[in-house]
């Protein structure tokens, strides 16, 4: 009888406390998203190469295999611990932002914007103006910054504006200065 070949297999596994719990479907993919894009950043940092990991998906978390022999020896304590602090800054930057929020990230979205939607006209405009702002930076578009709240599109989304949606292209004029 041969004998199997064996390998070292180091593992992280992961899991979500209270996933489900008050979070609709597409917040509960957000959620997700956020930590595949955490532990593909974490996997990194540590030089982890991406052939070298097997993922196992668990529906409220993962399970890591790590399969690289010649990778340091604690490489997978190395890796849960980067982990957790990558998921300790994301919920550090989640708080501040809710606490800055009318109720203080205490009560549901919905009376949020109910509120905003009755306080005044300029403190919803200059808000519109910050949320598009960050936004156009997401998209690749810039600020003009002496009017908040007006957005330009840089020559690569006016390009693919134009080639993508000659409709609304059209239809609002946008043929105007580069």
């Amino acid at each position: 009888m041969t004998e199997s070949p064996t390998k070292l297999v180091r593992y992280v596994y992961l899991d979500i406390v209270g996933f489900t719990r008050d979070r609709s479907v597409e917040a509960q993919t957000d959620v997700i998203n956020t930590l595949n894009a955490v532990v593909r950043a974490s996997l990194a940092k540590c030089s982890i190469p991406a052939p070298s990991a097997i993922y196992l998906p668990t529906g409220d978390g993962m399970g890591i295999a790590i399969l690289d022999e010649t990778l340091r020896y604690d490489i997978h304590l190395a890796l849960g611990l980067e982990i957790l602090a990558a998921e300790d800054e994301e919920a550090t930057i989640y708080n501040k932002a809710a606490k800055k929020l009318y109720g203080k990230g205490q009560i549901p979205l919905e009376e949020v914007v109910a509120y905003y939607c009755q306080i005044d006209y300029w403190i919803q405009f200059q808000l519109a103006a910050f949320i598009i702002g960050k936004i156009a930076q997401i998209v690749g578009m810039s600020e003009w910054s002496h009017y908040p709240g007006c957005v330009f599109f840089n020559s690569a989304a006016r390009d693919k504006l134009r080639n993508d949606h000659p409709d609304i292209w059209e239809k609002f004029g946008l043929e105007g200065p580069r």
